[in-house]
């Protein structure tokens, strides 16, 4: 097994992107690239950790190929990546904790729990990305999943799927603020993008699942009565709606933890 940690810098240290729809399309261009070989990364705000599962030339592959991807996405020159052998597994132990928590690491205003830019929601199921598998399993397997929450501030329990009494009760406008955050989308839900479109859909879905009418979705989602029906019929994955759900509660326990912190 050859797990490497890859560190990847704009020149002169500049801020690598700006917002969450650029983090959204850099995280779906790492699920392309390298999706099958990842562990674990989060963009910070002016690099990018990698940690990936491949041999040396497979790793040096990638490392070349997601600076490519991110070159046109990003503000500034980005820089080659250093790589770093993983040496041990309380390294890779080591790495998931500083991994997890970059945001508090630089001072960023995002909780660690719901950064756009970090693998977090990937190893919890909050979020749904064609391409990512996240191979934490064969690089630490006896590594227990509350280790995850625990590295974020959360209570070290499980986070599972919110269910319809929590849908209904946080509204369609917050039902399509998960969707998009689940699913990588930019937050209005707009445009024809193959995923934005799931988004929509799965906003569809679950909002008629849980009581909301053809109305309400129109007025949430800004179409015409007739598209919010074709929406509703057009099939959507269930680890997508799953994922959706997910965020629901994830969000409510980093709101929970917020209020209980002393």
């Amino acid at each position: 097994m050859h797990l490497s940690h890859l560190t990847i810098a704009t020149d002169g240290r500049l801020p690598l992107l700006a917002g969450d729809a650029a983090l959204c399309e850099a995280v779906c261009a790492l699920a392309r690239i390298a999706g099958g070989d990842l562990v674990l990364f989060c963009f910070a705000d002016d690099h990018l950790h990698v940690v990936t599962l491949a041999d040396a030339v497979r790793t040096g592959k990638l490392a070349r190929a997601i600076v490519l991807a991110l070159r046109p996405l990003a503000h500034t020159a980005v820089e080659p990546a250093r790589t770093r052998r993983v040496e041990s597994r309380s390294h890779m132990e080591w790495l998931v904790r500083y991994v997890l928590t970059q945001t508090m690491h630089h001072g960023l205003t995002a909780h660690p729990a719901l950064f756009a830019g970090s693998c977090f929601q990937d190893l919890v199921h909050a979020r749904w990305v064609h391409g990512m598998r996240l191979r934490i399993a064969e690089a630490l397997p006896r590594y227990r999943r509350r280790g995850f929450y625990e590295s974020v501030g959360l209570p070290a329990v499980e986070i599972g799927p919110a269910d319809d009494d929590v849908l209904r009760a946080a509204g369609l406008g917050r039902i399509g603020a998960a969707a998009a955050a689940a699913l990588a989308v930019p937050p209005d839900l707009a445009g024809n993008r193959p995923r934005t479109v799931l988004a929509r859909r799965a906003v569809a879905h679950l909002g008629h699942a849980v009581g909301f009418d053809t109305g309400d979705l129109v007025r949430t989602l800004g179409v015409s009565p007739r598209s919010a029906r074709r929406l509703d019929e057009t099939p959507v994955p269930p680890d997508a709606l799953r994922a959706i759900r997910v965020r629901l509660a994830l969000e409510d326990a980093v709101t929970r933890a917020a209020v209980q912190r002393p």
